[in-house]
């Protein structure tokens, strides 16, 4: 699992989709673009607005970290 280190504190990706983080260290981590910009308003069609089983690692990967490479990402990318 991935963790992301904030002085004191080490937060995994999925507490921190989870939200399982202060509201200080989630703007540090969507300062930093660890986070897809898209996390606090998702379209309909993202996959963390879509929690299924099937998506958990797709979350995790894209909207955890590597959202520059997700295809859902690009696509609202354009539009924005």
């Amino acid at each position: 699992m991935k963790k992301v280190e904030f002085g004191v504190e080490t937060v995994s990706t999925v507490e921190v989709i989870k939200g399982k983080m202060t509201e200080e260290i989630r703007k540090v981590v969507l300062k930093e673009k660890r986070l897809c910009p898209f996390i606090d308003e998702p379209f309909d069609d993202c996959y963390i607005k879509n929690m299924i089983s099937l998506n958990t690692e797709s979350v995790i990967n894209y909207c955890g970290g590597n959202y520059e490479e997700c295809k859902i990402y690009k696509r609202h990318a354009k539009t924005k």
